[in-house]
């Protein structure tokens, strides 16, 4: 026979329990959204100056990968620079189709390496290839042959590092600052973007594409402090899981004040994360 005392502690447990995981699951719901606004209103109170009517801003590529472009300012004899490939080069190939220029592409992601590799064996056999984002690719062998592939990540100075993975293995983009605390790793050459001009014959760049997962604050510092020539960027600035919100944003102001000193103008600006910048010194 069942003791009614407990039975009623037991049902008075339960209770507990559901009400505590409910507020559990509420609380982590509030998180959420302060997290989500609390950026926002700081860059409310602290807002970049963006000349808008410097340069006409136009978009290439997909919602997925995508880059901003400055109308008029690119040709087919262009430099173009594009670091972070992952499994979309979308608008890499559109560079291409609009300008006739050739790109150089730049990621030692294994799955990103593999994903070039795909395309170009898909295109060569005449089959449809599908980016990560599921948009498949217009392409053909002449205008892959205006890509340049090279293993290589970036980072301010010439080493081996450790390139971290993301943490949700779904996920291809690696980190060498390790943006996401993750414990596994990659080991793979990294190289100075005055290194990789040196190797590839070139004294200037036409447009440099960012988006190497948190490495960019270290990269562009070095861009300064080596004086290269640079006309156009357009880069990706991203948060570090370990940083608080006002930490970050912060990070991004002084990354991008040292920009403005350096002599580029913010021309676009996307969800204060997402920054085309141009060169004022520009013919």
């Amino acid at each position: 026979m069942l003791n009614l005392d407990w039975l009623f502690i037991l049902t008075r447990y339960s209770y507990y329990c559901v009400l505590n995981y409910s507020l559990i699951v509420r609380m982590h719901k509030l998180i959420g959204k302060w997290n989500s606004l609390m950026p926002r209103l700081i860059w409310q109170f602290f807002p970049l100056k963006v000349d808008q009517t410097a340069y006409p801003v136009q978009k290439v590529g997909n919602s997925y990968g995508f880059s901003m472009m400055p109308d008029g300012l690119l040709d087919a004899g262009s430099i173009v620079y594009s670091f972070g490939a992952g499994e979309d080069i979308h608008a890499d190939l559109e560079m291409i189709k609009r300008y006739g220029c050739e790109v150089i592409i730049f990621d030692p992601t294994p799955r990103a390496v593999t994903h070039f590799q795909q395309l170009q064996e898909k295109t060569l056999a005449g089959e449809t290839f599908f980016s990560d984002g599921k948009y498949p690719y217009k392409t053909n062998s002449k205008i892959l042959e205006k890509i340049t592939f090279k293993s290589i990540a970036l980072w301010n100075e010439d080493t081996t590092v450790r390139f971290f993975s993301p943490l949700n293995p779904a996920h291809v983009s690696h980190s060498i600052t390790n943006m996401q605390g993750s414990d596994d790793y990659i080991e793979v050459p990294a190289q100075r973007l005055s290194t990789i001009m040196k190797n590839m014959n070139h004294e200037h760049i036409d447009y440099l594409k960012l988006d190497i997962e948190g490495a960019e604050y270290e990269v562009i510092q070095n861009i300064i402090d080596e004086q290269l020539d640079i006309k156009i960027i357009y880069l990706e600035y991203h948060h570090t899981n370990q940083q608080k919100h006002f930490n970050n944003i912060k990070k991004i102001y002084q990354s991008l004040n040292s920009l403005i000193t350096y002599g580029f103008q913010i021309v676009h600006n996307d969800a204060n994360r997402y920054f085309l910048l141009v060169n004022r010194g520009i013919s």
